[in-house]
Formats: C-alpha cells, structure tokens, sequence
C-alpha cells in the first residue's frame, strides 16, 4: 500500500496518508511494555494463511480497512487506477496456485498479561 501510493501519480495526492499505517511493535516490544506492571506476560505471533480466490480478492479484503486511508485521499476518478496499481503489486508478490487462488499471509499479535 505505502509503496503504491508513494508513485508518483499520487505521492502528491497523499499527503498524510502515505505514513498513516501504524507501525506493528515486536512481540519483544509488547513484553518489555507490560512486564514491569505484570506478574506474567505471554506474547505470541501467529500468521493465518487465507486462501482467497484471486489477487483481485485480496484487494477486496483491504478495500475496507488497510487501503481506506489512501482511497479517502484520492478522488474517486482515481480509485480505480491506484486499486489496479495494487492489484498488480498483490500478483508480483502472492504467487498464484494452479487453481487461482492465492495465499494471503495474515499475522497477528497475541498478549495475555497477568497483573
């Protein structure tokens, strides 16, 4: 997303939006946080693995959340152009398997924190 949107068709478009992802802490990170308040701390990173129907899936999948900040930047003329930008980057880096589909690698951050 943030490679995309810093091409020059829209890097001026942007603005704020280009830096608007927060940035994931480490699981090192979260430990280090809450261990001094905490008898117990676990941190645990899994990476669900969804099988979607094709590139153009994953895309749909990030309409709504990820990709929103950079759509409310563009006008609307332009949505189309930049989603089909992302498109092609999703196919150059989620191999396609022989049925189309494509694996879309999806970590997430587990803590349980004990006082």
């Amino acid at each position: 997303m943030r490679e995309i949107a810093s091409d020059a068709r829209w890097r001026e478009l942007m603005g704020a939006a280009s830096g608007s992802r927060t940035e994931i802490m480490t699981a090192g990170d979260y430990y280090r946080m809450l261990k001094p308040s905490c008898q117990r701390v676990d941190v645990w990173r899994t990476t669900y693995h969804h099988p979607l129907a094709s590139p153009r899936a994953v895309v749909e999948w990030f309409e709504g959340s990820g990709l929103r900040p950079y759509l409310d930047a563009l006008p609307t003329a332009q949505h189309t152009d930049f989603l089909g930008a992302y498109e092609e980057q999703i196919k150059s880096n989620y191999p396609t398997a022989q049925d189309g589909s494509v694996l879309l690698a999806f970590p997430r951050i587990f803590i349980v924190a004990t006082r």
